[in-house]
């Protein structure tokens, strides 16, 4: 296969300050020894590597070299500025690496250099931490990587079914955007920027998962693993966001969890609750993938490309879904029934679900006024019971776009008849312009009924963006 694939992976190595390399260890027994350290001085970066005979430590020397061209430079600088954890960072150092060494050698790095029993015996402890996570989805679509959530099933099936869901969206992001790492090298400002953009976005990927997942699978004493409800990942891209954070004021009910978030609720609207379900049943689905060449797969679809595609991807694979977000208007004026909001769900499978009404300040305080319905290709077992107001429009909208986006790409379609009321069930019109300023701004889509929802859900499975 050819060695000129994305800028070579190996046939033009950088010459840039910041990614000369010096061997420094001979003492590599396994891929995960090897370490690289891409500096951003003028003191060249160092990799420890092996000089030992034989096919395996061979792989090891090559993945060494990989990993030192397309690595981001200044790990502990870096993943602070992006708030990500120094494992998420590297994790998303060997991904890249992964799929480089993999187009250009025609073989995944990790075979036989890799043994899936610490892996496994980690993500099943009582404790698995987040870097045990990002540890392990650094290894996504690669054969151990299968081992090791076939080994999982067993015990957990539900982690096992989210790293697979999390690994299928990441090869699918590093399928469509993966050229734009070719930029980490050039002396053309705006893709170094493109790059950057395609390395952080998939270290706060990695990040947000870990961490929601080692939140999730914690056992605590007397209770079963992986019955605590979902919690929300982290904001996308962007200054001045506000968090999710656990502030003080949580309640607790049979089967959910009450919070309080009042950063994202401003005057005139009533007090923004947050209810976290438990979210137990599948709602994995299509919405939003769509057909993108490859040059690997078992069956060939489109010979075409043998000419006219100079990588030659005759194969094709679906990409993950958007990750996008649906927020439903539950209040009396809409009218809706719970086969209209399951219609939507289930158009919408793959997709975070939102739905909000209010009450008096009792139920609110008690039940919450903003529901997550469905995340992380998991969605609660039966719906809530709305009271009929509004109240919470704007700080529902704000909550679901900035907590629940995988992307920047990642749609957020408002299911309403664009009505709005506030504080004691008033409308005026502040709160109106408050939301469609806001709605504007970000780009999120109102649509007035269920089944305009669905249609719009269609049309992104297509790829279609409007």
């Amino acid at each position: 296969m050819s060695t000129n694939f994305y800028g070579g992976a190996l046939t033009k190595r950088p010459t840039q300050k910041s990614t000369r390399f010096k061997e420094v260890g001979r003492f590599v027994t396994s891929i995960d020894g090897v370490y690289v350290d891409v500096s951003d001085t003028s003191k060249p970066g160092e990799y420890t590597t092996t000089s030992l005979p034989g096919e395996e430590f061979e792989r090891m020397r090559r993945y060494s070299l990989v990993m030192a061209k397309w690595s981001y430079p200044s790990t502990a600088k870096n993943s602070k500025k992006w708030g990500v954890s120094t494992t998420a960072f590297a994790a998303t150092n060997r991904l890249v690496s992964n799929a480089m060494y993999r187009q250009v050698f025609g073989e995944h790095p990790t075979q036989g250099t890799v043994s899936a029993k610490p892996y496994i015996s980690a993500l099943l402890s009582d404790a698995p931490t987040p870097d045990t996570f990002a540890s392990a989805l650094a290894l996504a679509n690669t054969p151990v990587f299968a081992t090791i959530v076939d080994a999982v099933r067993v015990k957990n099936p539900e982690m096992a079914e989210t790293l697979g869901e999390v690994a299928e969206y990441l090869n699918g992001f590093i399928d469509a955007d993966l050229g734009y790492a070719n930029g980490l090298h050039d002396t053309n400002k705006r893709k170094r920027q493109y790059a950057t953009n395609m390395y952080r976005h998939m270290a706060r990927t990695i990040n947000g998962y870990s961490d929601d997942l080692s939140r999730r699978h914690r056992k605590k004493p007397g209770s079963k693993p992986g019955n605590k409800p979902g919690t929300g990942t982290k904001p996308g891209e962007g200054e001045g966001r506000p968090t999710d954070t656990a502030p003080k004021g949580k309640r607790k009910g049979n089967g959910f969890t009450v919070i309080p978030i009042d950063e994202y609720g401003s005057p005139g609207w009533k007090r923004p609750y947050l209810t976290k379900h438990e979210l137990v049943l599948p709602h994995t689905g299509l919405a939003g993938r769509k057909l993108i060449p490859s040059n690997e797969g078992r069956f060939p679809k489109a010979f075409h490309r043998m000419v006219t595609d100079p990588y030659r991807r005759i194969f094709q694979r679906k990409t993950r879904a958007l990750g996008g977000v649906v927020v439903f208007d539950c209040s009396g004026s809409m009218s809706l029934d719970d086969d209209d909001i399951r219609s939507v769900m289930k158009a919408a499978a793959g997709m975070s679900i939102v739905a909000y009404s209010a009450g008096d300040g009792e139920h609110d305080e008690t039940y919450g006024n903003i529901h997550l319905i469905a995340k992380n290709g998991r969605q609660m077992r039966s719906l809530p019971e709305f009271p009929g107001d509004n109240g919470v429009d704007l700080p529902a909208i704000k909550w679901a776009y900035y907590n629940l986006r995988l992307n920047s790409k990642s749609p957020v379609i408002w299911v309403s008849d664009g009505q709005v009321t506030g504080d004691g069930s008033k409308s005026n019109e502040a709160l109106h312009r408050e939301t469609k300023a806001f709605n504007r701004a970000k780009g999120i889509k109102r649509v007035n009924s269920p089944d305009d929802a669905v249609r719009l859900l269609r049309k992104l499975q297509k790829g279609q963006r409007k």
